[in-house]
């Protein structure tokens, strides 16, 4: 898929089970359609995180913050049941069949969305000199 910007199976997943997929989503539906093509391409693969391109998949804390401020549940993730699977999973019940989880952590495309808080470098170097001044007050 072209519009994908990054890809990482982090350690936090054994390298393995979770997979965090930045994509530059312009029409909606992409971010589901990433994260299947994923699960359909690495067995092993239990979830999938889908992010917008402002977000790094290799930052763990930004993939956090994302399924915290984009992700509502009753919409967002998908529960895939009785997949076929390996046996490297722990956690499977029943042996060869498991769930796979897509967590749709983007934007909506389209619609209003608020923009990512940021603060302004200046202030932030303001506050930092202040810290190291041992400054309890701004």
């Amino acid at each position: 898929m072209p519009n994908v910007k990054g890809v990482h199976l982090p350690n936090s997943g054994c390298g393995r089970y979770n997979c965090y997929i930045s994509i530059d989503q312009s029409k909606p539906g992409q971010s589901r359609q990433a994260a299947l093509v994923a699960l359909a391409t690495a067995d092993g693969l239990k979830n999938v995180v889908v992010v917008d391109e402002d977000i790094d998949p290799f930052n763990e804390q930004e993939v956090s913050w994302a399924v915290t401020t984009r992700v509502q549940a009753d919409e967002d993730i998908d529960i895939l049941r009785n997949i076929s699977y390996t046996a490297l999973d722990p956690s499977v019940k029943v042996e060869g069949m498991s769930a796979k989880m897509i967590i749709d952590a983007t934007k909506p495309v389209g619609e209003p969305f608020d923009k990512r808080l940021e603060i302004p470098l200046e202030a932030m170097s303001r506050v930092v000199a202040l810290l190291n001044k041992g400054e309890t007050t701004l």
